[in-house]
């Protein structure tokens, strides 16, 4: 069996729109302990921030996403702004833009669901819309494919008590701390 978990791969086989929109995100320093994380939307979308205090001094910031690749060096420079503002102290140690690869319909701005499509015999097509989703989605596709419920997870936390786990890599925004700290 094959799951392409790609909205490009599955446009490939489907007459679906996939839509992409880029996420500039910050891997910053400065941050105290006592700052919280928050997402701030506003009804200006260009206004809203989010910020994931990581601990220790660190945090990844960022704002919205923006629908075309000439935009995302004036929007991280707005972004970084209004986060300054907020916090004079922060300091941006990288940055990195995600992609966001939606299938989309006709008329439709974004799409939050998820999709799992059967392409073809033991070929799916299975695209996550809103990250959230994620959850519910995994035992969707197990339920689906399998006819049956998916089995109790098993806790990826190490005895050690961390996060860190030998299955799980780092995500960008930990690689960025960690070479800022190597320097």
């Amino acid at each position: 069996m094959l799951a392409m978990c790609c909205a490009d791969g599955i446009s490939r086989f489907t007459n679906a729109n996939v839509k992409i929109s880029y996420a500039p995100m910050f891997a910053v320093s400065g941050i105290g302990d006592e700052t919280e994380s928050f997402a701030e939307l506003d009804y200006y979308t260009k206004s809203s921030i989010n910020l994931l205090n990581k601990g220790n001094g660190y945090g990844l910031a960022g704002g919205i996403s923006v629908g075309r690749e000439d935009q995302i060096q004036p929007y991280y420079k707005y972004c970084v702004d209004l986060h300054k503002k907020r916090n004079p102290n922060i300091r941006v140690l990288d940055m990195y833009v995600g992609l966001k690869k939606e299938l989309v319909g006709r008329g439709q701005e974004r799409n939050y669901l998820y999709h799992i499509t059967d392409v073809s015999e033991n070929v799916w097509g299975v695209v996550l819309g809103k990250f959230t989703l994620m959850f519910s989605l995994a035992p969707e596709f197990i339920r689906r494919v399998y006819r049956s419920n998916p089995p109790r997870a098993q806790s990826l936390k190490p005895d050690h008590g961390t996060l860190q786990h030998p299955m799980l890599s780092n995500p960008c925004w930990q690689d960025i701390v960690d070479n800022s700290e190597a320097r």
